[in-house]
Order: structure tokens, then C-alpha cells, then sequence
């Protein structure tokens, strides 16, 4: 199991075995304290055994708590023992930072298993009242002899439907996840799951000024940028051209220039000639804080081994627009960085909901609320009503009666998927549950209930770690510091998006990280390109071949091949745009080569 991650850790493997337990440890040196770190490391004093894959954050402010003298030599993971001896499973919670860690208690005969808030670090597990094994990697559990893999078709189910609703499952049975925000007790008495952090949905912040709410962002951004240029490594930063790599461009500059310290090495993806080339914006950074940005021509698209994929990770391949960026990461890593800065995570804390509305009426902002009707109405009038009616009634419909029209919306699945595969994989009563937990009377923060209660967003991040993992490199979003995303949950909506004005936040004089070109911008790049390139490039014509997942009555063949032939020609008789099902006929042609390899 340890020798299949190698490639995780290419500063040495390691194993450790005591009685019953065996931990194994891939090390990739990424900080100045793991430059000496062994593991799997024992405390010396209680015999406590950790391994982990963690970056600790707010170091400093641990070491006060614990009154402990600071040191620049303790490991992260020397720290996470220190933090669980004096507080236990509570400690977690004193914990900010990326993170999956493993601590066997000798004492109380006890494994526990930890994961961030978020799920920026993955951790997989099987379990049986023989043995309980974790990994970084399903292809690390695959290797065991008691590990047999066989479909999970309600992940499955998931996938083809593009609705991630579980956090748990993944798409073999006996495999799970542990959710983000939780961690796992396992001892003779069995396996038991907690959670120990949630967002706060009754907190909220008011300010009288909106700049306020701004200057209220940079004290902590400033935080969770300098956190994260904490490395052994030079710095690398991935600059889209958009307001959330922009701003971490300019707060990792001023950061590093007020230290003395070396500016970060910056990489901007271009594509000359086509409509979604940002080299404008990216310039407009370069000029703004006087940096050079690595230009990289990311146009051409070399057909992606999507077989070659499954058999290294036993996953899906890589999304298309995750694939667009092997000319980067392959810079990135000829430079020697190990890390990589990267601004994903302002879509989802600082977009908004769109659906002010409640928040405006509880305040008492009437004018406001008047303003914001006003202006969306002469833009669609049929939206906003449809918008409005739907943010303040939805909510308040019974759980019954919504489970009756979701059962009757066969709009949600696409054409090609088998009613009796939808029947079985009971995905519309998963579907049903999930709204259930996002959808409420809770002033706005839709989009961010959304996020922690769906698997979507779960989904992505771990597929960003294993994307980079291969690559050899840490890969880091200031935006997903959970100082960030506990302070936009606690923002009112209407500070967030009014008007039309998306990432209001952001936008404000107060940020002076931002170009004016960029503040003022409101468009963001379409990359379905890479979708329509990939479908291009898919060979699935032959009308004689037998699709894998229409053998086993996930798909009606003929209807998904009509699909992607016309996908395939529109993108050759350039009409192709993004929507109409890219993401789902995707994740078929995904699971059709999972299948084919995994079988």
C-alpha cells in the first residue's frame, strides 16, 4: 500500500508496525519544519503514533495556547499530538489549515481519523469488524488482498446525474470517504463518525459601511496568504486573470516584498485567437504590482490517456478543464516549486446566491430591497419574478410536497440514463434529501449551504489533490482558509451580490490588489472548449460496440451516442458553448472508461 503512493512521496516512504496496528507515510517536503519530520512518528512521552498529511496554519497562535515555547523546527504533525494531549478530540478545532491525519491512542486502545473543515485533504477508508484501513488514494486501499472492488452504482448514480449529494460513498463498495469537518473513532467496540466543526448559520456581521465589510476581508486574507507562503520551496502562484487569483497575486506580492523576501513566481495560461484568451486581465496584473507572469500557450490539446489515468488512481479521468492545465504544472514543476497558490474558492464564498431578498426584508433595508427589484426586473422580468417567489416560498413547501415534484421532474436526468437505473439507485430520494438540507428560511447564504451540505464541491477538491499529487506538488487556495469562508458566511447576502454587482466584496476602492480593469470586470471565461475538444477526441462511433455501462443498465446506448455525436459536431462546425449537459455527457464517457479499466 505505502510503495503505490510513491509518487505522493518522493522524499522517501516509510513504515511503521506495532502489534495490531501499521501505519505507512509518503513524504513530500513542502515547509521548513517537515524538512526534518519523520513519519509515522510515536510521542515519546504516551506512546500516541501519528501519520498525516497536514499543513498547520496557525502555528503561533497554537504555541500560545498550549504554552509551549515556539519553535521553528516542530513539525506540523508534532504539533497536532501536542494539540490532541492537551485537549483531545476537542483540539481539532483549535486546528486551522489543510489536513487528513491518523493518531492512534495506545492508551484507550483507540484509532482516530481526522479531516479538515472542507475536505481540502483526502482520506479514504475500508472497514470490516476484522481490520479498518485508510489512505490518501483509493488505489492505496486497492492494493490490500482483503480490499475487493465492485461498483457503488449509488455513486454511480451521482456521477451520471452530475448531483454530488454524498460525502461518504465513493464508486466502489466497502470504499468511503471521511466527510470534511469530521473525524472517525475506530476501536474493538467498532467505527463511529463525528463532527466537529460546522459553519455558524446564525452568526452574522453588520456594518453600517459596505467598505467595511472589505476592510474586514483583507485583515484576514492577509493572514491566509502569509500562511500559506510558508514553504521550503519557491513560491508559485496560478493567475487566471479573474478577481480570486488576481487577489491572491497581489496580497502574496506585498506580502513577500514587505519581508525582503523573493517575489512568488507567477503563471498565467493564454490562448491566443480564441474567446476565452485572458491575456489582457493577466497583464493588467503584471503591470499593476510591476511583476513578470509566465505566459503559457495552453491552446493545443494533447489527447488525454484516459485509460492510463484509471489504472494509477482507479478514479475517473481528469475533467477537461483540469487536464487544460498539464503545460503549467509541468513549468511548475521543472522550476522546482512544490507549491502552487491558486484563487479557487472566491466563486463560492464571495458570488453570493443571487437571493437577497430575505435578507433585505428581515433588515429592514426596503429601499434597498425596492433598488435591487427594480434594476432585476428590467433586466428579465419573468426571472426575477420566478427568483423572487422561489427564495421566499420555497422554503416554507413541505417536504412531502417536494418530494412529489421532484419525483415528477424527469428534467433532472438526462435522456440517456436507464428509468430503471434511476429507480433502483433511488437518486431522486437522494437528490430530495440533499435540498432538504440546503434549502431554508435562513436569510439568503444559499450558494454556501449548498457547498457544505452537497458533495459537488467535496468532489472537486479531491480531485485537485490527486491531480498535483501525481505532479509532485502542494496545492494551496488562501479562499479555502476557514477564517474566509467563516466570515462570508456571516456577511449579509445582499453585500455579497446587489445590483448585478457578483463578489461585491471584492470589488470594493478598499481593495487596492485589484487592476481597475479587473474590478470593473464582470465577465468570466467560458473554457467548454475543452469539453467539446475532449468529446472530439473520444473514439466511440462504432455502433457495434457494446458500451460497458449499457451492459449493466446504467445507459440506453443509442440515446447517449446520438448525444455525443451531436456534441461532437457542433464543436466541429464551431457551435459548441457551454450548458446543455457538457458535465454529464462527460462523467458518462468518464465512467464508461472507469468501467473498461476496472472490470
Amino acid at each position: 500500500m505505502a510503495k503505490s503512493s510513491a509518487h505522493r512521496g518522493p522524499d522517501g516512504t516509510n513504515t511503521l508496525i506495532q502489534e495490531h496496528i501499521g501505519f505507512g507515510h509518503s513524504m513530500l517536503h513542502t515547509t521548513p519544519e517537515s524538512l526534518t519530520e519523520i513519519l509515522p512518528h510515536t510521542d515519546s512521552e504516551t506512546g500516541l503514533v501519528i501519520t498525516a498529511d497536514a499543513r498547520i496554519d496557525n502555528r503561533e497562535e497554537l504555541f500560545n495556547k498550549l504554552g509551549i515555547r515556539q519553535s521553528s523546527s516542530l513539525p506540523d504533525s508534532q504539533l497536532i499530538i501536542y494539540t490532541y494531549k492537551k485537549w483531545g478530540v476537542d483540539g481539532f478545532l483549535h486546528l486551522l489549515g489543510d489536513f487528513a491525519f491518523a493518531l492512534w491512542d495506545p492508551l484507550k486502545q483507540q484509532l482516530i481519523c481526522v479531516r479538515d473543515y472542507i475536505g481540502v485533504k483526502p482520506f479514504y477508508y475500508h472497514f470490516t469488524p476484522e481490520q479498518f484501513l485508510f489512505s490518501s488514494e483509493i488505489k492505496q486501499l486497492a492494493e490490500h488482498p482483503d480490499v475487493i472492488l465492485s461498483p457503488n452504482e449509488g455513486m454511480v448514480a451521482e456521477y451520471l446525474f452530475f448531483s454530488f449529494c454524498s460525502k461518504t460513498e465513493t464508486l466502489f463498495q466497502g470504499i468511503n470517504r471521511l466527510s470534511p469537518g469530521h473525524y472517525l473513532t475506530v476501536s474493538h467496540q467498532g467505527l463511529t463518525s463525528h463532527r466537529y466543526w460546522s459553519f455558524n448559520s446564525t452568526k452574522q456581521i453588520y456594518y453600517k459601511k459596505s467598505e467595511d465589510y472589505t476592510n474586514h476581508f483583507l485583515e484576514i486574507f492577509n493572514k491566509s496568504v502569509t500562511s500559506r507562503l510558508r514553504s521550503s520551496t519557491p513560491i508559485s502562484i496560478e493567475l487566471s486573470g479573474g478577481l480570486d487569483s488576481s487577489c491572491v497575486v497581489g496580497m502574496a506580492h506585498n506580502i513577500l516584498r514587505l519581508k525582503n523576501k523573493p517575489a512568488p513566481v507567477v503563471y498565467g495560461m493564454v490562448f491566443p485567437g480564441l474567446p476565452f484568451d485572458e491575456s489582457l486581465y493577466i497583464l493588467a496584473v503584471s503591470k499593476e504590482h510591476n511583476i513578470s507572469v509566465n505566459l503559457i500557450d495552453s491552446q493545443h490539446f494533447n489527447e488525454p490517456q484516459w485509460q492510463k489515468q484509471v489504472h494509477k488512481t482507479y478514479e475517473p479521468p481528469d475533467i477537461p478543464n483540469i487536464s487544460m492545465r498539464n503545460a503549467l504544472i509541468k513549468q511548475v514543476t521543472n522550476s522546482g516549486s512544490r507549491i502552487l497558490l491558486s484563487g479557487i474558492g472566491g466563486d463560492e464564498w464571495f458570488s453570493g446566491s443571487g437571493f437577497p431578498y430575505l435578507d433585505l426584508l428581515k433588515n429592514k433595508r426596503y429601499p434597498a430591497l425596492f433598488s435591487h427589484l427594480r434594476y432585476s426586473f428590467s433586466q428579465n422580468q419573468l426571472h426575477t419574478i420566478k427568483r423572487f417567489l422561489f427564495n421566499i416560498l420555497w422554503p416554507l413547501v413541505p417536504h412531502a410536497i417536494r418530494r412529489n415534484l421532484c419525483n415528477k421532474n424527469n428534467k433532472l436526468f438526462p435522456a440517456w440514463i436507464s428509468p430503471v437505473f434511476v429507480n433502483r439507485s433511488n437518486i431522486r430520494e437522494k437528490i430530495l434529501l440533499s435540498d432538504q438540507r440546503t434549502t431554508s428560511s435562513n436569510l439568503g447564504n444559499l450558494l454556501q449551504n449548498t457547498i457544505i451540505a452537497m458533495g459537488t464541491h467535496t468532489f472537486f477538491l479531491e480531485t485537485m489533490d490527486r491531480y498535483h499529487a501525481i505532479a509532485k506538488l502542494e496545492y494551496r487556495s488562501p479562499f479555502l482558509d476557514r477564517r474566509i469562508a467563516e466570515f462570508s458566511f456571516s456577511v449579509p447576502e445582499y453585500e455579497h451580490n446587489l445590483q448585478g454587482e457578483i463578489k461585491k466584496i471584492l470589488r470594493q476602492k478598499q481593495n487596492h490588489l485589484l487592476p481597475e480593469l479587473i474590478r470593473k470586470r464582470q465577465s468570466k471565461a467560458d473554457f467548454s472548449f475543452f469539453f467539446g475538444k475532449a468529446f472530439d477526441s473520444y473514439s466511440l462511433t462504432e455502433k457495434s460496440e457494446k458500451m460497458l455501462s449499457s451492459e449493466v443498465g446504467w445507459i440506453e446506448q443509442d440515446k447517449f451516442l446520438s448525444a455525443l455525436n451531436d456534441k461532437q459536431k457542433a464543436f466541429k462546425e464551431n457551435a459548441f458553448h457551454r450548458g446543455n449537459k457538457n458535465w454529464e455527457i462527460w462523467f458518462a464517457l468518464a465512467l464508461e472508461t472507469w468501467v473498461k479499466s476496472t472490470r
